[in-house]
């Protein structure tokens, strides 16, 4: 994740302005809860997925297109294995089960690591008073895994896997779906996203939208999020501020 002035060298067209954020303009507003995402946001778990993703196609004798890879940004594993089962001819449950033997294999060898920042940020959006929740595309599994290896299970209120949508990210049921569950109206709730698919899905939900980019998507059109910050942090500073 880009930190700051140490982070990743941000376009100078990109509309950033000089407090390190790019802006939309935006009415009076209160944030009440926030809904973050969970890969590239509160975890550091991009280049595991992605090493599982080449090893296990490695097997396959299957090489990923990047455009595809880059497609499944933020999206459900299910929507990248079914992708991967088409190209080699192979059942979708086959895929599925593979590419997972492999990522939890690579986990288990690496435990997840937090997203810089990511506790401070937590710790003063609770210390407000905003109710927090996890919108995840990953498994229930998986997501449980995550928090309590992460140490912050008890931090979320509510938290929404991809297992428990019909639709993935863009669609925006898993962001309805966390909002219901803290019974918060979701034009009150901030999404806290690092990927187009999840800015799409919260804003498709009612959402506002903090953009936090790292390494992997820094590049990508992150254009429809209000606003787009270098850490935790500073997603936090700005929930917690009034928006302009």
């Amino acid at each position: 994740m880009a930190k700051g002035a140490g982070g990743p060298p941000r376009p100078r067209d990109a509309g950033w302005d000089h407090g390190g954020s790019r802006r939309r303009p935006a009415g009076p507003f209160a944030a009440r809860a926030v809904a973050l995402d969970l890969d590239g946001v509160v975890v550091d778990s991009e280049p595991t997925h992605e090493r599982a993703n080449v090893e296990y196609l490695a097997g396959l004798g299957v090489t990923l297109d990047p455009e595809l890879a880059a497609a499944m940004l933020g999206r459900r594993v299910r929507d990248l294995t079914d992708a991967i089962a088409e190209q080699a001819g192979i059942p979708p449950e086959e895929a599925f089960a593979g590419r997972e033997a492999v990522f939890w294999r690579l986990l288990e060898r690496q435990p997840p690591r937090p997203m810089p920042g990511l506790r401070p940020a937590l710790a003063r959006l609770a210390g407000a008073g905003l109710q927090l929740a996890v919108a995840s595309s990953g498994t229930r599994g998986y997501v449980a895994y995550v928090l309590d290896r992460l140490g912050v299970a008890g931090a979320f209120a509510a938290v929404v896997s991809g297992e428990e949508v019909a639709d993935g990210k863009p669609d925006p049921g898993v962001y309805l779906l966390a909002a219901e569950r803290l019974g918060a109206d979701p034009a009150a709730c901030v999404a806290v996203e690092d990927a187009p698919h999840g800015i799409a899905a919260a804003r498709a939900a009612g959402m506002r939208v903090v953009a936090v980019p790292h390494a992997r998507t820094e590049t990508l059109d992150l254009s429809q999020a209000d606003v787009v910050v270098a850490d935790l942090e500073a997603a936090a500073d700005w929930i917690l501020g009034s928006p302009p």
